[in-house]
């Protein structure tokens, strides 16, 4: 898109503040369609919330922002033919064991910061906050991966300088 854009997300989960329902999804995406890569964020969605997602905006992309399994990752694949992103969220060092059980399934990560300790959300991210992107410095990964959490005009080349983040070109359909 004309400010750089290549992808353009929408979140089908009740509990974000960024919620869309799926016929105001469907207007919106009509302008941006071959512009931009349109993306459905999704919380452990159901297979018939992928179908009504799929219906009222047929995404480039799935982010998978829940506890999807590798196995779940598959299937959305194979039904779908499309990229999934699966987003891992990171408060510390022990979180990144997780990366190895999903590489061989999706297409690109999304790394977000973990909600603090005893804090009280039901968001698994869009929380605001950043993790300490130390932590993914010098990670060698097979896939791609993006950033999210916290990032705002003050920190974000910090945290590519120190991540080199390689996920943002466009992902075509399988």
């Amino acid at each position: 898109m004309q400010a750089g854009a290549n992808w353009i997300g929408f979140v089908f989960f009740p509990k974000s503040p960024r919620h869309v329902g799926y016929g105001k999804a469907k207007e919106l995406v009509g302008p941006v369609r071959g512009k931009a890569s349109i993306v459905a964020l999704t919380v452990n969605a159901s297979d018939d919330e992928l179908e009504a997602i799929d219906q009222s905006i047929n995404p480039d992309i799935w982010q998978l922002h829940g506890s999807e399994s590798p196995d779940r990752i598959r299937e959305i694949k194979q039904r779908y033919g499309r990229p999934v992103m699966k987003a891992l969220t990171i408060r510390d060092k022990e979180d990144l064991a997780a990366i190895p059980l999903y590489e061989d399934a999706c297409d690109i990560f999304l790394f977000d910061a973990k909600a603090p300790k005893g804090a009280d959300t039901e968001l698994p991210g869009g929380n605001g906050i950043a993790f300490d992107w130390r932590l993914i410095k010098n990670l060698k990964l097979k896939k791609p991966f993006v950033l999210a959490g916290g990032l705002d005009p003050d920190n974000v080349s910090e945290a590519i300088r120190l991540t080199n983040p390689q996920g943002g070109r466009r992902l075509k359909r399988n």
